[in-house]
């Protein structure tokens, strides 16, 4: 069974790793664009 802990930290998980990427597209987007 999954602590509450643990659920707490894989739901965190998700919104940064997604904020990441959309960083990183901005950003690749940006660098083409020059």
């Amino acid at each position: 069974m999954i602590s509450t802990s643990q659920q707490i930290a894989f739901i965190n998980l998700f919104p940064l790793s997604s904020i990441i990427l959309l960083v990183a597209l901005i950003g690749a987007i940006a660098i083409a664009r020059q």
